[in-house]
């Protein structure tokens, strides 16, 4: 996770996505099983015209573990980092939407979304644009193994937060840890301009202390 800057809410949301919550919260409240789909705007789904925005905010990479590009395995997504299901006056909140990889997501989602109560404290999760965040402050990156770890020499509330993050969203599962060594193994063996070039690389946290 890469500390990310959140621009303005784009012209679709700041007009409507008040309105558009609310119309959802209502529907959600009187079917439970109402399912969410995107509103349309100028002629386009919203989740459409939310992506530019989304993607400039993070280069293109995904906002929870930075992986780029996405691809066959990881496709790109918008994620509702307060679940829509159990707060859908968020639906359409700008500061409730980043861009995501599927995994991340599908992640997120077994944890939030079940029917029985999340483990994760909801309030507590880290959003990569908050304030005050850093990679460094809440992790550390286990060049062995691969794996992200909460800091040690973190706070005793930080680190539960760090842990809070790499359950929520899978940091570790599957692969993940196989393919930071390797992007860290090429990165090094890479030519000063192929380093420069850091929105080009996933994992971009690993080096934004060696550039």
């Amino acid at each position: 996770m890469r500390k990310a800057h959140r621009p303005s809410a784009p012209e679709s949301l700041a007009e409507h996505g008040t309105a558009w919550s609310a119309e959802f919260a209502k529907l959600r409240a009187e079917d439970a099983s109402y399912r969410f789909q995107w509103k349309s705007y100028q002629g386009q789904r919203v989740n459409q015209h939310l992506l530019p925005h989304l993607e400039a905010m993070t280069a293109g990479h995904c906002a929870y573990c930075d992986t780029y590009p996405f691809g066959t395995d990881s496709h790109e997504t918008i994620d509702h980092f307060l679940p829509k299901a159990r707060f859908p006056w968020l639906a359409y909140c700008w500061e409730n939407l980043y861009l995501a990889c599927t995994m991340c997501q599908s992640e997120k989602e077994r944890e939030f979304d079940s029917q029985v109560e999340p483990a994760t404290d909801s309030s507590e999760l880290i959003r990569p644009d908050e304030a005050g965040y850093s990679f460094q402050r809440y992790f550390l990156f286990n060049y062995e193994s691969g794996e992200i770890e909460a800091n040690p020499a973190a706070s005793e509330r930080d680190r539960e937060r760090a842990g809070q993050a790499l359950r929520c969203f899978g940091l570790n599962q599957g692969t993940r840890a196989q393919s930071r060594k390797r992007i860290v193994r090429n990165f090094h063996r890479a030519t000063p301009d192929e380093r420069a070039g850091i929105d080009d690389w996933p994992y971009r946290f690993l080096f934004d202390g060696l550039l």
